[in-house]
């Protein structure tokens, strides 16, 4: 019996670190992002201290209900879920490789949804318009594409090509979105592939494809690495993102939303009212599912009834 008496190696933190070992040489190989890893490992250790002495095989449905109580006590339940979910999918790796026979069912946490907070097209172009026009460039891309903060950081020159002999059914130009930012810093790298591994190929605005050629060198293809560089160079971090936003919203005198909601999920839920197709705005965000796009219809119905609040 001393023989089959499971070992250290059984424990739950063990066996997520040989999870967090897999998830790392995953990330290495270009299937996961890095930071997803890094935040895997910051839940195990600030989360998981549960089951420092727990072995794996003895967790049971009512331990991580248990769990699942004491989260929700200090923790939103957002992060609850993200946490419960690290555990869960590490659970069913194991069940995957035949080292666990079953995997308890978790609970399902409900997430309140929160109030849009969200710009008009008139307040947008007015924040737009306060920002320094040389820096101006990564802000119409997030608007007039709707890119995620991470997309617009990545896109190098090559991706943007300007269309000749125009007429007047032709954009300016198109850009392909292929890659994101693995980060936040001005040093992150470059993953090969969006959120939802799309590639999106979408119409520039004239505004964004009068700002390329103004601002960008005709030689970028060969002399910069970034479509939109950061001043010194390289990458654009997220945080200068965010504070030139914030700066230009209280400039504008517009009420301060972060620079993702207010460029991107603005410009979906505007294009919805102006009654564009949801089919059409999905190929934009790059949602792979459709469910995700209709929170956009649920936004437009939420602005109209704070219009009418306020009437009152």
């Amino acid at each position: 019996l001393e023989s089959f008496r499971p070992s250290g190696a059984s424990h739950v933190l063990a066996c997520a670190k040989r999870f967090v070992e897999y998830q790392r040489e995953q990330a290495d190989a270009g299937e996961i992002s890095h930071r997803s890893v890094d935040q895997l490992e910051g839940q195990i250790r600030n989360h998981w201290s549960k089951w420092e002495r727990m072995i794996v095989y003895e967790v049971t449905t009512a331990h991580v209900d248990d769990w699942a109580r004491e989260l929700r006590k200090r923790l939103g339940p957002g992060t609850t879920t993200v946490v419960l979910a690290g555990m869960r999918s590490m659970m069913r790796w194991m069940h995957r490789r035949q080292e666990l026979s079953t995997v308890p069912e978790f609970p399902s946490v409900k997430i309140p949804e929160n109030d849009p907070r969200l710009l008009s097209r008139e307040q947008q172009d007015a924040v737009l318009e306060t920002i320094p026009v040389e820096r101006r460039g990564i802000f119409l891309a997030l608007a007039d594409l709707m890119l995620r903060p991470s997309e617009a950081r990545a896109l190098r020159p090559a991706v943007y090509e300007p269309v000749k002999n125009r007429t007047d059914k032709d954009p300016a130009g198109w850009m392909t979105v292929k890659c994101a930012a693995d980060g936040e810093s001005g040093n992150a790298t470059v993953r090969e592939w969006t959120k939802t591994r799309r590639v999106r190929t979408l119409p520039v605005s004239d505004r964004l494809a009068d700002w390329i050629a103004k601002y960008v060198p005709a030689d970028a293809r060969l002399t910069q690495e970034f479509l939109f560089p950061a001043l010194c160079g390289g990458m654009i971090s997220h945080s200068t993102l965010r504070t030139t936003w914030d700066r230009a919203c209280r400039d504008a005198g517009v009420r301060e939303v972060p620079v993702r909601e207010g460029t991107r999920h603005s410009s979906a839920t505007a294009a919805r009212r102006s009654g564009l197709p949801l089919d059409l705005i999905r190929l934009f965000l790059g949602h792979t599912d459709a469910k995700t796009t209709e929170r956009y219809s649920k936004h437009h119905n939420d602005a109209l009834v704070a219009l009418v609040r306020r009437g009152k």
